[in-house]
């Protein structure tokens, strides 16, 4: 995963009707678990505000 760099940093907007971003994990051929780290690290350098939720486990991968 290549996350260029901006000059400006990045930011976070918010949709339409106010709500913000929200990125959760899932099973195949969801999300991958795996880069919701990656997200988080990207997120703390962005502008803005977003929700992040890890709903599977590690251990085992099992969703709820």
């Amino acid at each position: 995963m290549l996350i260029p760099e901006h000059k400006s940093g990045y930011s976070i907007t918010k949709y339409i009707d106010g709500s913000i971003l929200t990125i959760s994990d899932a099973p195949w051929p969801g999300f991958s678990p795996d880069l919701i780290s990656v997200v988080l690290v990207v997120a703390t350098q962005a502008k803005g505000s977003v929700l992040i939720h890890q709903k599977c486990l590690r251990v085992d991968y099992f969703c709820r």
